[in-house]
């Protein structure tokens, strides 16, 4: 489940997350610390790519 909830592509994420660990009958206790997670690397590659794609334009920009 950490690897659905840790792609960042429409639909997979903490709501898709909650569903399957709900449709998998598992406690909360075990479940919100991995979509938790998930949340967190998820917010890390969209920062990454963020800024490496801020970087390109920038550098583009002066580089011209």
């Amino acid at each position: 489940m950490y690897l659905f909830v840790a792609i960042p592509l429409p639909g997979t994420g903490a709501w898709m997350g909650s569903l399957i660990a709900n449709f998998l009958n598992l406690e909360p206790k075990k479940a919100i610390p991995v979509i938790i997670a998930g949340v967190f690397t998820a917010g890390v590659i969209m920062l990454a790519l963020t800024a490496l794609a801020n970087g390109g334009i920038n550098y583009l920009f002066t580089h011209m």
